[in-house]
């Protein structure tokens, strides 16, 4: 989820260390991603314009390396997407997954 003109927030509303469970995401605003084409992002090497007219670029991997990642933790990935408006791409990791902190830390 890479943007020049659009801005891409990053949240987590709290600490992995003061809960069980840790839910992070990213948001932007940009051009959205139509619904029929949501699950296609998950697949290696497709970009969505294939017109080559791309305003954005990217080898396709971002979205395959995240959701890749998140499996290997047992976390979930879901993606929310309104055209027009931007996209939520959010991981949510299972206690099983989070490494206690340290007192010293």
């Amino acid at each position: 989820m890479r943007s020049s003109s659009h801005p891409v927030a990053v949240r987590s509303p709290f600490p992995p260390w003061k809960t069980k469970v840790w839910t992070s995401w990213w948001q932007d605003n940009g051009v959205g991603i139509a619904e029929e084409d949501q699950q296609r992002v998950f697949t290696p090497f497709v970009q969505l314009d294939a017109s080559g007219l791309q305003r954005y670029e990217g080898a396709g991997l971002g979205l395959v390396l995240v959701k890749s990642f998140a499996e290997m933790h047992d976390a979930t990935v879901a993606l929310d997407s309104t055209e027009g408006e931007g996209t939520t791409i959010t991981v949510h990791f299972p206690e099983a997954a989070l490494v206690p902190r340290s007192n010293s830390d």
